[in-house]
């Protein structure tokens, strides 16, 4: 997918933040189609499409399109200018001395990541986000239980173990014809659940 747009400035065969579209509405992500603006034709001021207050803090998931590796003018201090991406629009995040110092070895162009920021929204310039934390998108994918079953009626059989491992993670039982999402006080620890079935704790 990167050699696509390299190539033609597209993705052509799908985005990469496709396959993460569960994982952007469990954290919160906000699409980047939130940082779009007009100019004041009179003004000139900056006016944001969205209700994105300044300094707010904001969850993305985007791909790291661009680097740009510079210092700081009073301490010369390394920073980076990225470029994020997904699939609504883009949006410029800066990472400061200090985030640059603890994720610079992390960060590389063509990535996707769980970004947690700060919006940077004036009335004289482009909105921007400076990055206080990033992390690889594998890190904040939600975790999904699927639990194999004869028939739907076998999910009463299921519930009895899953009220051991209580937790935050969705549980799905699986058919041959159907899949079902149990409600969310049925949700399960995945890790837990995962010990259980490797251990044969699970109900015949």
């Amino acid at each position: 997918l990167s050699l696509e747009k390299k190539i033609s400035g597209l993705y052509l065969t799908g985005h990469p933040l496709d396959k993460y579209a569960y994982t952007i509405n469990k954290v919160g992500g906000i699409s980047l189609s939130q940082f779009d603006y007009d100019i004041n034709d009179e003004t000139g001021a900056v006016m944001l499409k969205s209700d994105v207050r300044d300094r707010e803090t904001i969850n993305i998931i985007a791909v790291v399109s661009e680097i740009r590796k510079t210092q700081t003018k009073a301490k010369k201090q390394d920073m980076a200018i990225l470029t994020l991406e997904d699939q609504s629009g883009a949006v410029t995040a800066l990472m400061f001395p200090d985030t640059y110092s603890a994720y610079k070895d992390i960060v590389a162009e063509d990535e996707v990541y769980h970004i947690v920021a700060e919006a940077m929204i004036k009335q004289d310039e482009r909105p921007a986000v400076a990055i206080s934390k990033i992390t690889k998108v594998e890190e904040s994918i939600v975790k999904r239980i699927v639990i194999d079953a004869p028939d739907h009626n076998a999910v009463y059989c299921v519930l009895p173990f899953l009220a051991k491992y209580k937790g935050h993670n969705p549980v799905y039982v699986r058919t041959q014809n159907m899949n079902i999402l149990l409600s969310q006080k049925y949700w399960a620890d995945a890790d837990s659940v995962e010990f259980a079935i490797k251990n044969q704790l699970v109900p015949d």
